[in-house]
This record gives C-alpha cells, sequence and structure tokens, in this order.
C-alpha cells in the first residue's frame, strides 16, 4: 500500500487535524541519555529524552495526518556511550528546548489517536512516564501496541526494526537509531502488515 503525505511542513503540528474514521495510530520513537532504572529510583536518576518522533497515520489508507519530530534538551549533559550509540551530541541538543516545551505537542499527538505503536514500547511508554511525572502529571494512554510482541509470529522470534524491515522489503532500513528514522522505517513496515492482513489492531474503518 502507497503511504499518502500530508504532512504540513510546520514546526509543529496540527493538533486539530480531523482523524475521523479509519484507524488512526500514533506510531513514535524516543531516543534517550540512557536505559530505565528500577521505577522505584529517584526521577532525577532515570533517563531523559534527547529526540522524539511520532507520526499519526491511518493504517487502513496509509494517509499521514501529521509527521513531526525535535530534539530536546536534557537537564544533564548525554553520556559519551549515548551518544555514540544515537549519533545525537551535547553540542545538537545545546539550544535545544526542554521537554516541558514540547509536553502539550506530545501529549496532544498520543491521546487523540485509536492506539499508540512503538518497537519496544514498553520503553517509550515509561520514558515518556518519567518525563510527564518529572511535570507533576500524568500521560492518559489509549492502546498501547509493542510491534516487537505484534510480529513476533512473523519468523517465531523477536525481531530488531532492522530486521523486521529486512524480512518485509528485503532491505534494512537506514537511520536507525534516530528517532525520525526509526519512525518512518517502522510507519512503513506496519502500512505493509496492515495490507496484510498481519496487524489486526485497533478499529477498522466504518466500525
Amino acid at each position: 500500500m502507497e503511504i499518502v503525505r500530508r504532512d504540513r511542513g510546520e514546526d509543529v503540528p496540527d493538533a486539530g487535524v480531523d482523524q475521523e474514521g479509519g484507524c488512526w495510530f500514533t506510531v513514535l520513537d524516543t531516543e534517550t541519555t540512557g536505559l530505565i532504572g528500577n521505577r522505584s529510583m529517584k526521577l532525577d536518576r532515570q533517563p531523559e529524552i534527547i529526540e522524539f518522533a511520532a507520526t499519526v497515520i491511518d493504517l487502513d489508507t496509509g494517509e499521514i495526518a501529521e509527521s513531526w519530530s525535535t530534539l530536546i534538551k536534557p537537564t544533564n549533559p548525554i553520556p559519551k556511550k549515548n551518544e555514540e550509540i544515537t549519533g545525537i551530541t551535547n553540542a545538537m541538543v545545546a539550544n535545544a528546548l526542554p521537554f516541558s516545551a514540547y509536553a502539550a505537542i506530545i501529549c496532544e499527538l498520543i491521546r487523540t489517536s485509536d492506539a499508540v505503536v512503538a518497537h519496544n514500547a514498553r520503553f517509550d511508554s515509561d520514558v515518556l512516564d518519567i518525563e510527564f511525572e518529572r511535570l507533576g502529571t500524568r500521560m492518559e494512554w489509549p492502546e498501547i501496541v509493542c510491534s516487537i510482541e505484534a510480529t513476533r509470529h512473523l519468523s517465531g522470534k523477536s525481531l530488531n526494526l532492522g530486521n523486521l524491515h529486512d524480512f518485509l522489503f528485503g532491505r534494512k532500513h537506514e537511520g536507525a537509531h534516530r528517532a525520525a528514522g526509526d519512525v518512518e522505517a517502522l510507519t512503513s513496515c506496519l502500512v505493509e502488515l496492515r495490507a496484510r492482513g498481519e496487524f489486526p489492531y485497533g478499529p477498522r474503518r466504518g466500525q
């Protein structure tokens, strides 16, 4: 199925987009300063988001309503190891805004969809919950679908995003470990899986 892009090319998404009908998913990814520790740990010892990306797509038609990504400035420096993994350096986020500046946008992208999907969704949803906890609020999540768990039946094992893309299209995707690149790759995978009848999540058009 062809993906029909309807991006507005603006700095922030239009929260008032009409998503009535169809099966609207927010496909998202985060890059962070590290891995999540025990949730009993203090918030200042938990990782911070340094990049967020999301695409809002009707999986039944392939129409994209919004596509948005941004770098985010953490309160603490990005560890060298994570700079190497993500390619996001402290210099790159030096002039970025903190998570609090984007919290309302991110919340709107998530809560207005029928469901959220991410590769390793537990990590992304947990780190977002941590960021909102730091702001003294809570995210109200719709259905959350982990695409690792949802695609395990394809090969009988868990596939990372690169391997899933290779399984479906015969090639690894470019831009791994950057949020926008991973969201674009996962979105393509989900549209293909939906067309094959391999992703039966969320409401179908007309329901």
